[in-house]
């Protein structure tokens, strides 16, 4: 077969032929630093002079190399040292570029403008968008057809060619961001790809292809993934992060679900690689590769797509994030004002206080605080300084269940059990200790409210109310440091013994009696007195046991006990009945002398009038008409209005008004109505429970 000359073939074509006068020699042509080949690629750095222009590589250079898929005759990036150029109008602007760009069919202007830009490094911005697709056209030739061909032992510059040509691409879509698409974007990332294969790529998780990169060279290397790369992954793969709820509050999300992370592991997940394989596909701009798709494949990365799977496990985390945001979604749609307050971001985790600098504050100050004691009581408005609330006197109860959160974070306790703050009570803060809360701490917190309520007003010792505390009950640390605090706040108050039945009868008949037993304990270390027996007798009628079995106990305590002192109903000198000779009181002396007495008699018709006569218990801050109601819709979630006006009617009360009663309270407690709707009304399940708590 005979082979036609190079030159015969381009007249045949209708390219320029070359000017033998412009066909330089070694002196005043092409540089020749190396013989050329088919294979003719100069990398950054190594000077070729074409038609008097230097250019400092990344081009290729030379006779003859064919296309990529050989459907064309020749590379259209390849520079033909032996081509004419015109270097008096060079075409700067590419006007005159062919459509099927290639250096080849350019004219002459064309190719003087083109080496121009190449030996001024590329960096003019009024050159035509043509002339720089054509270099690009020879980067990917390198990138996607001939340097996979060569490995690392053939070709040990191999790396850093690839370094090169993927920070030549960065500033080429700097220079000139609207010549390629996302061409280059792929171009640098099949770079990158390649390196992976044999080195570490300090990436981060900022755009998909990073995260893959990353994830897969931490699997490979079986390292478990952190919170960053495996939050990353979500939103590269995860349908679920794309809800409203996040979207809402993306910085809360973000840092929520890292701390969530580290919480379920610690230590990260691990996920096994399976030795799946990253192909990646590429449709090349250049006409070399025929319009085919290029694929690279890259060992060492698996596939992250084909792991889905075993990241199944962050859903979890996920879920509870979710879980959060609707706690503070809830509060923020009713009250935009609250989203960045201490009500808001205080049940998060201290990780996330930060957002509110008004809980960084508090912290502090409560550290102080605590720093030589263990209880600290508080006014409310003292607690409540820097707290952002919807009502400035009060916080509602969804507020209030966030600032308990915040102060069990914070390691204190608070006492008592908190449904609504009022800027003017008192709080017992205590430091929590560790251990279970037990019954033991329900029975003594019982027993020290009855205690203050029937005892404290005869000038009962606070310390030998402690010291029966410690006699009475197995507490533990934890449980002696809070029924601790509980007494201290009731010190403030002046309890009664109103709401106690609910409680009481909670326990078993021994607890009962065990209570009744510490209040006799208390008692007799002090002076014996009508009122004081009569305060005894009140508090076993409230606990269900025999009012009469009060002298028998007392009786029983002073004979096996420490002497006791003794005081008539009158007023009398005390007296001191030594142990060796046990008093043996006359109960019908006392009775009597009780009979007689005016005041006690007054005591004892007050019990009897509230035993015949029990006070209606109310439901929050309604009234007894509001709270019947309210007990009435609570026996079935849907009614029809006419069914309503009726219960509404025997109450004397009008339907909407007493709805809007009853819901104006249900937000002051849960921050939602208890029942809506017009013709239909529904009732809130959920919030009805926690009023009727």
């Amino acid at each position: 077969m005979e082979f036609r000359p190079f030159w015969d073939v381009l007249a045949d074509l209708g390219i320029d032929l070359p000017d033998a006068s412009r066909i330089r020699t070694s002196e005043t042509g092409l540089a020749p630093k190396r013989s050329l080949s088919k294979d003719c690629w100069f990398p950054s750095g190594e000077m070729v002079e074409v038609s008097g222009y230097e250019i400092s590589g990344m081009v290729y250079c030379g006779e003859s190399l064919m296309s990529v898929n050989r459907s064309s005759n020749f590379e259209p990036s390849l520079i033909h040292p032996g081509l004419r150029t015109e270097c008096k109008q060079p075409d700067y602007a590419g006007k005159m570029l062919p459509l099927n760009l290639s250096y080849a069919q350019m004219t002459a202007a064309n190719r003087a403008a083109y080496l121009e830009w190449l030996a001024n490094g590329r960096r003019d911005l009024e050159i035509g968008s043509g002339y720089v697709r054509l270099f690009f056209y020879g980067l990917e030739r390198r990138v996607f057809h001939d340097l996979p061909k060569l490995t690392i032992e053939k070709y040990p510059q191999k790396l850093d060619e690839l370094r090169q040509i993927a920070e030549e691409a960065r500033q080429l879509n700097q220079r000139y961001p609207s010549s390629f698409g996302r061409n280059i974007d792929h171009l640098i990332e099949a770079c990158e790809l390649q390196l992976s294969e044999f080195e570490a790529i300090a990436v981060e998780p900022t755009n998909p292809f990073y995260v893959r990169v990353g994830l897969g060279q931490l699997i490979q290397q079986d390292q478990a993934i952190p919170e960053d790369w495996a939050f990353a992954y979500c939103e590269m793969i995860s349908k679920s992060l794309e809800t409203t709820l996040i979207k809402r509050f993306p910085e809360v999300f973000r840092e929520l679900f890292r701390v969530r992370y580290r919480q379920y592991f610690w230590k990260g997940i691990h996920i096994k690689n399976d030795q799946s394989t990253w192909r990646v596909s590429y449709y090349p701009s250049s006409a070399s590769f025929g319009g085919q798709t290029v694929t690279l494949q890259v060992k060492n990365l698996p596939n992250l797509y084909e792991l889905a799977d075993q990241f199944e496990k962050v859903n979890v985390v996920l879920e509870h994030c979710q879980k959060d945001l609707a706690l503070l979604s809830r509060l923020v749609i009713r009250n935009p004002e609250l989203r960045y307050s201490p009500t808001a971001i205080a049940p998060f985790p201290p990780e996330l206080w930060h957002l509110s600098p008004n809980l960084t504050k508090l912290e502090q100050s409560l550290q102080q605080r605590f720093q030589k004691t263990t209880i600290v009581l508080l006014t409310g408005e003292t607690l409540l300084k820097d707290w952002q609330s919807s009502n400035p006197d009060k916080l509602t109860q969804a507020e209030t269940k966030s600032l308990v959160a915040f102060l069990e974070q914070c390691g204190y306790g608070v006492e008592p059990d908190l449904k609504s703050v009022n800027r003017k009570s008192f709080l017992a803060l205590y430091q929590v200790q560790s251990g279970e809360i037990t019954q033991h701490y329900k029975i003594s917190s019982l027993a020290i409210h009855i205690c203050v309520a029937t005892l404290i007003q005869e000038k009962i010792s606070i310390d030998q109310i402690k010291t029966e505390i410690d006699a009475f009950f197995s507490l533990s640390p934890a449980e002696k440091i809070r029924i601790e605090a509980y007494f201290t706040w009731l010190l403030t108050q002046s309890p009664s013994l109103r709401n106690l039945k609910a409680r009481i009868q909670k326990i078993e008949p021994e607890q009962r009696t065990a209570i009744a037993a510490f209040l006799i304990a208390i008692a007799t270390k002090n002076p014996i007195h009508p009122k004081l027996v009569q305060q005894l007798e009140k508090a076993y009628t409230l606990l269900g046991l025999d009012a009469k079995s009060v002298y028998s106990d007392i009786h029983d305590r002073t004979t096996s006990d420490d002497p006791v002192t003794i005081r008539k109903a009158s007023p009398s000198r005390d007296f001191t009945i030594p142990k060796s000779e046990p008093l043996m009181l006359n109960r019908s002396l006392i009775e009597s002398k009780m009979v007689e007495s005016q005041e006690i008699s007054g005591l004892l018709a007050e019990i009897f009038v509230e035993e015949q006569e029990p006070e209606k218990v109310t439901i929050a801050d309604l009234d007894a008409p509001h709270s019947e109601f309210l007990r009435a819709i609570a026996v079935q979630e849907i009614w029809q209005r006419e069914e309503l006006e009726a219960i509404a009617a025997k109450l004397n009360l009008m339907l909407d008004g007493a709805l809007e009663v009853i819901n104006e309270s249900a937000f002051d407690l849960c921050d939602e109505a208890v029942i809506e709707g017009d013709n239909t009304l529904e009732v809130n399940r959920e919030v009805l429970e926690e009023i009727l708590r």
